[in-house]
C-alpha cells in the first residue's frame, strides 16, 4: 500500500525566510574568493553558484506572480460581495412590488418564483431565483406587465435592473477564474520553494564543514558560528 505525499504548505513568512537564507548563502559566497575556494572542493564552483542564483531569482519572480494572483482573487471576492448586495436589493424591490400588485394571482406569482419563501441566502440559489424573477417579469402576460409598469417596472426598468443580476453572474465567474488560477499556482510554488530550500540547506551543511576553522566566513553566508 502506497501512501500519498502531501504538498508542503508555505506561509508568506516561511517563503521569505527561504529566499533570504538562500540569498545570503549564494551572494555571500560569490563575494568572497576564500569561500569560493573552500566550497569548490565540494563541487560548488562559480558556475554552480551562478546556476543557484538563477534558481533563486526564478523562485522570487514566481512568488511575485503568486502574490499577484492572490491579490486578484481577493479583489474578485470583494467584487462579488458588492455585486451580490446590489442584486439582492434589485430583486427585493421587484419582489415587494410584484407581490403587492399580483396579490391573489398565484399563477403569476409562481411564474416569477414568488410563490413562497424569502430570497435564498446562498449565491448559487440566489442567482437561479433572480434569473427566474426577472425572466418571469419580462415574459409575463400583458396584463401582468401592465400592473408592474404602473408601479414603475416598465420594460426599460426591468432591463436595467436585470443588468445588476448579470453583473453578479460576471463577478462570480471572474472570482472562480481568479480562484482557479491562484490554486493552480500553489503546488508549483511549494515545489520551487522546497527545491531551493533543499539546495540551500545542503550547501549550508557542507559550508560548516568546509569553513569550520573560519567562523567569520560562515557569518558572511548567514550561518552563525
Amino acid at each position: 500500500m502506497t501512501g500519498s505525499t502531501k504538498t508542503k504548505k508555505y506561509t508568506l513568512y516561511s517563503a521569505e525566510m527561504i529566499l533570504m537564507r538562500s540569498e545570503l548563502a549564494i551572494t555571500g559566497s560569490q563575494s568572497d574568493p576564500e569561500i569560493l575556494s573552500a566550497m569548490a572542493a565540494f563541487g560548488y564552483d562559480s558556475a554552480a553558484l551562478t546556476a543557484a542564483q538563477g534558481q533563486l531569482e526564478g523562485v522570487r519572480d514566481f512568488l511575485i506572480v503568486v502574490q499577484q494572483a492572490r491579490a486578484a482573487q481577493k479583489d474578485a471576492t470583494q467584487a462579488v460581495v458588492e455585486a451580490f448586495s446590489v442584486a439582492r436589493l434589485a430583486c427585493s424591490d421587484l419582489a415587494i412590488v410584484a407581490r403587492e400588485v399580483l396579490k391573489g394571482d398565484s399563477a403569476a406569482l409562481a411564474t416569477l418564483g414568488l410563490s413562497k419563501g424569502a430570497q435564498p441566502q446562498a449565491l448559487a440559489a440566489f442567482l437561479l431565483y433572480a434569473d427566474k424573477l426577472f425572466s418571469g417579469a419580462r415574459t409575463a402576460p400583458d396584463e401582468v406587465k401592465a400592473k408592474l409598469a404602473a408601479k414603475g417596472y416598465t420594460e426599460a426598468k426591468l432591463t436595467t435592473e436585470k443588468q445588476k443580476v448579470a453583473a453578479l453572474h460576471a463577478a462570480n465567474q471572474a472570482q472562480e477564474q481568479a480562484k482557479g488560477t491562484s490554486q493552480d499556482l500553489t503546488p508549483q510554488q511549494a515545489t520551487l520553494l522546497t527545491q531551493l530550500d533543499s539546495w540551500t540547506m545542503t550547501y549550508r551543511k557542507l559550508a560548516r564543514r568546509a569553513l569550520r576553522t573560519r567562523p567569520q566566513l560562515l557569518e558572511k553566508i548567514g550561518i552563525k558560528a
